[in-house]
């Protein structure tokens, strides 16, 4: 049950934000950590990251990009792989359907 819990979304954003804070501003670091528990958390944080499609990052990102703040949607598209690719440093998974989303 641990190795599931620490293997989450909503885990390795957190970790991954952590280890990132120290190269933003300290307004940047908190905007981008509010935008994970509003707009990511919610709905793709308690699954675990190897288990992550592209279906639900796609629903996730039309759920912002329908209040009509497409470039908040662009911004949490690029976050949301960039702890892709840290899961993966860390071989927890192998793929980013994050990235699979871009353009």
């Amino acid at each position: 049950k641990q190795d599931r819990l620490a293997n989450t979304f909503a885990h390795l954003a957190r970790e991954w934000h952590e280890k990132n804070r120290y190269r933003w501003k300290p307004n940047h670091a908190a905007r981008v950590l509010r935008y994970f528990e509003n707009d990511v958390f919610p709905t793709i944080g308690s699954l675990p990251i190897s288990e992550i499609r592209v279906k639900h990052i796609k629903a996730m990102l039309d759920g912002i990009s329908a209040r009509g703040v497409y470039e908040t949607a662009e911004k949490i598209r690029q976050w949301t792989g960039a702890v892709f690719k840290y899961a993966a440093m860390l071989e927890l998974t192998e793929n980013n359907p994050a990235m699979l989303l871009q353009g």
